[in-house]
């Protein structure tokens, strides 16, 4: 059962929601549909190598989608797309772990996630599909967060959106 953050709070004390789900916020932000609408956002891969080193690997919106939800599923699930020589890649087969962390809503949010696979390759990109095991929600009333960690493009790489609208494309037809 989900729980909901609690609406005010003393300025000194932290608040921490715990979801067995997506909250509707990050399903809506990772649905494929604000690429070009929220430009910039960067989520936060976190994987751990063989020696429990943690590594973080970051990805876009034309990186990172949510799965549909079939009635009988029991948890929600991620699809992403890395660089195949990346480091996460091997952490990743390796221990089908990892966490997803992004800042929205002046809330930071962390998603652990379970139980990845590899799927057919696409693009030249590993494409991973992962079950979302539990949401952790973090905020403080006396610090509000402005941001995640945010990117520009550079003018010189204008194909970025095109490639990944094909990303999201490609993750999606593998669902």
């Amino acid at each position: 059962m989900s729980r909901v953050m609690p609406p005010k709070l003393p300025r000194d004390a932290p608040a921490l929601g715990v979801f067995d789900a997506l909250p509707a916020l990050l399903r809506h932000v990772l649905d494929g549909s604000q690429l070009l609408t929220l430009p910039g956002f960067t989520l936060s891969l976190l994987s751990v190598d063989e020696a429990g080193r943690p590594h973080t690997t970051l990805l876009s919106l034309g990186e990172i989608l949510t799965e549909p939800r079939a009635a009988t599923q029991l948890h929600d699930g991620l699809r992403f797309a890395l660089w195949p020589s990346s480091r996460t890649v091997a952490n990743l087969e390796r221990s089908q772990r990892g966490a997803v962390n992004c800042v929205a809503d002046a809330t930071f949010f962390q998603i652990q996630i379970n139980q990845v696979r590899r799927l057919p390759d696409t693009l030249g990109l590993a494409c991973f599909a992962a079950q979302v095991e539990r949401v952790e929600a973090q905020r403080v009333a006396y610090a509000e967060l402005q941001s995640g960690i945010t990117f520009a493009i550079a003018e010189d790489a204008p194909e970025c959106d095109a490639r990944w609208a094909a990303q999201l494309a490609a993750l999606r037809a593998s669902i």
